[in-house]
């Protein structure tokens, strides 16, 4: 539905329009109990008619109130306005990843950050068994305090094994194997074949996000969404430029996100924010690969010459080095007499007796 500012939902006051998306517009509006500014996001009344998206719509709402995490998009209240569904988040100030990318590359540093708490966000939900299946700039959110923040889980699968809630109609939404949801771009391989997902296909499009900030591109083009696909499931991504400075331990964990096969990737987005956080703090000037030259024959005659000169002045240096100056051994001493009266010692010429002189008696003698 259309809102006019002034509009009220409840205790909501409609301020103006934010932004329209796929799912809903989306509307900032005054808390008028708690006098805080909130975001409110709407179905439009021709969508609420659709069956599909309406149960996508409350999907998104049991899961985001179920997730409690500050790099999750919060969500306090959930109802319909004039046959509508709409959700009360908390509103975001700042600006898409998409927007902040405009395909220019960001800093290594800074794109480690993001996936790192992009990676957090996400572990959060997994843990619940929520997949988001959709990961892409459009859906991060980089707040002014420099922090982000993960929305639009309207295509999340949950997994049967951990439902949201008594309804069963939550575990299943869109989940069927076959089936193939999300953007092109971002899709993992097992996505575009329409298997069972886990997790792992979450990262893979973690993967396709940190390399769009790193190059300003993404590592899968093609002219059609066939040839993306086609290129996801065939094709590797392209050698990084070293100009982009990327340190050696990032390109690792981003091989890594894009590996073909799910058993290649991180376990979880856990350990993946793990190994990020080491990542981010590594300064572009200190990650700079080494490149490993190749062993030519011709390098052995320097070699041999360099092995031969060392040889030499080692030897020489021996020459001249002064002897080390001699040490004297510990004399031992060992008391002759004890009575303290006793003087005057004097050695036979073997030096196997002594002579003294002695007064232990008061009168003198040898």
């Amino acid at each position: 539905m259309a809102f006019i500012e002034g509009t009220r939902i409840g205790p909501y006051e409609i301020v103006g329009q934010i932004g329209a998306g796929g799912m809903g517009e989306v509307w900032k509006a005054k808390d008028t109990r708690l006098g805080r500014d909130v975001a409110i996001k709407v179905l439009p009344t021709d969508f609420a008619e659709d069956a599909g998206l309406v149960r996508r719509f409350h999907q998104e709402a049991k899961i985001l109130a179920s997730l409690n995490h500050p790099n999750v998009v919060q969500v306090f209240e959930a109802g319909d306005f004039e046959g509508s569904p709409f959700l009360v988040m908390e509103l975001l100030e700042g600006e898409t990843l998409r927007a902040r990318l405009h395909s220019k590359p960001l800093a290594p540093k800074r794109a480690a950050e993001i996936a790192r708490e992009a990676s957090l966000g996400l572990s959060t939900a997994h843990e619940k068994g929520i997949l988001h299946r959709d990961l892409k700039p459009e859906n991060r959110f980089l707040t002014k305090d420099g922090h982000v923040k993960v929305l639009d889980f309207g295509l999340a699968k949950v997994e049967a094994s951990k439902p949201i809630g008594q309804e069963s109609e939550t575990r299943a939404l869109l989940s069927e194997p076959g089936t193939i949801v999300g953007t092109s771009g971002y899709l993992s391989p097992e996505q575009v074949r329409g298997e069972t997902l886990d997790q792992r296909s979450d990262l893979f499009s973690l993967g396709v996000i940190l390399w769009e900030m790193l190059t300003g591109q993404r590592p899968f083009a093609g002219d059609s969404s066939v040839e993306v696909m086609h290129a996801i499931l065939k094709e590797d991504p392209p050698e990084l430029d070293e100009a982009l400075q990327v340190p050696h331990p990032l390109e690792r964990i981003l091989r890594s996100y894009l590996a073909k096969e799910p058993a290649g990737r991180f376990h979880s987005a856990h350990d993946l924010a793990f190994a990020l956080e080491g990542t981010a703090a590594t300064s572009t000037a200190s990650g700079t690969k080494l490149i490993a030259r190749p062993f030519r024959a011709s390098h052995f005659p320097f070699l041999w010459a360099l092995a031969v000169g060392g040889l030499l002045i080692w030897a020489g240096m021996a020459l001249v080095r002064p002897a080390p100056p001699a040490t004297n051994s510990p004399v031992a001493v060992r008391n002759l007499t004890y009575s303290g009266h006793d003087s005057s010692p004097a050695a036979s010429p073997d030096g196997r007796t002594v002579a003294f002189m002695s007064k232990r008696d008061g009168r003198p003698r040898i």
